[in-house]
């Protein structure tokens, strides 16, 4: 990210702004699947019992969610939208946009309705919110604190950023650890492989599968 470099601190990753702090906030676009407009036409077949004049059908003017395309709708809305504002997409990273260099650099990272605002200047934060508003309604959270279950604390006078999953982690331990629990037993053999034979629960398949994946997003994000 330019003027940023990234370092270890243990297990806590920290972003150092390498000549000026900077500025992080968060937004996140209200109702946005349902202010996209469709570039296809899509009509609507009604529940039984509602009553429909004859020769009259229902067709959407507007996304919705659950629409399968409404995904893929909302991004080249939003995508336009910045693109005219002087945003470009990184070519590795479409997801992230920049504008400008140096002080007046903007950086914004999008995760489908949410986004995180970056530059070295607080005025060129807020003006890009501005284009936003202009645009959609949005929520503003002001300086950034979560992004993706990732916890973000800035501290403007050491000019850092840091990074941790310890709510994430704390999540997950929650909903899959009895914390009422204060021992545990150890393991006295090493675990066999199951046999052909025998039956594990599907729902202990899919469980599994789940923590496996969660545990993954942890170790491969922080």
């Amino acid at each position: 990210l330019h003027n940023l470099i990234v370092t270890k601190h243990l297990d806590r990753p920290t972003w150092v702004s390498g000549a000026r702090p900077l500025t992080v906030d968060s937004i996140d676009i209200t109702q946005a699947y349902l202010n996209t407009n469709l570039h296809h036409d899509v009509y609507l077949k009604l529940p039984e019992g509602v009553e429909v004049l004859a020769g009259k059908v229902y067709k959407l003017l507007k996304s919705l969610y659950g629409l399968k395309q409404s995904g893929q709708e909302w991004h080249k809305e939003l995508d336009a939208h910045l693109q005219w504002q002087g945003f470009f997409p990184l070519l590795n990273v479409p997801c992230m946009y920049l504008r400008g260099v140096g002080a007046s650099q903007v950086i914004i990272a999008v995760n489908v309705d949410d986004m995180l605002i970056v530059s070295p200047q607080r005025d060129q934060v807020d003006q890009t919110k501005k284009a936003i508003i202009n645009r959609w309604k949005i929520t503003n959270n002001g300086p950034a604190t979560e992004f993706l279950k990732i916890k973000i604390t800035q501290d403007q006078e050491k000019r850092t950023i840091d990074l941790d999953q310890c709510m994430y982690i704390r999540e997950i331990i929650r909903e899959w650890i009895q914390l009422h629990k204060k021992t545990w037993t150890p393991m006295v053999c090493t675990p066999s492989k199951a046999s052909p034979e025998e039956e594990i629960d599907s729902k202990l398949k899919v469980k599994y599968l789940v923590l496996v994946g969660k545990l993954l997003w942890i170790s491969n994000t922080i």
